[in-house]
């Protein structure tokens, strides 16, 4: 498989957590929960959250406690790009290598593209761990 140079976030799939987020380094991690951070207190969550339900009223969404979480929306952008960059590569070193020199260049846009992308699916998850999931 070709080895894209750029990474496109189109192409990421934001679908929960995964230990995959242990490929981004500590100092890339922390680049992205302090982005996520200023992003969510600039732009209210809770209003991303009503506007995903307007969008797209087939889907469930709710505001809980994951689109509450700076830590949980972090988790779930690392583990993509984790996720992505093991797709890639049959050797976890070259993908650990790939995808961190991938997130020191993305941009502001693309880093609040994977944020949207992030509480979408902490919305999800919140939806269904809070109503449909039996306890």
């Amino acid at each position: 498989m070709n080895t894209p140079s750029r990474i496109n976030v189109e192409t990421i799939e934001v679908i929960g957590s995964s230990s995959s987020s242990k490929l981004i380094d500590v100092r890339n991690t922390n680049r992205i929960q302090t982005f996520v951070a200023l992003l969510t207190d600039r732009e209210s969550v809770e209003d991303k959250v009503e506007a995903l339900r307007e969008k797209n009223p087939t889907i469930e969404y709710y505001y809980g406690h994951r689109c509450k979480s700076v830590h949980d929306i972090t988790n779930r952008i690392t583990s993509a790009l984790g996720s992505h960059a093991d797709k890639l590569f049959s050797s976890e070193l070259l993908a650990e290598m790939w995808i961190n020199a991938q997130v020191e260049q993305l941009s502001g846009s693309e880093l609040a593209k994977l944020t949207e992308m992030a509480i979408e699916d902490c919305a999800g998850a919140d939806y269904h761990y809070s109503f449909v999931k039996e306890h």
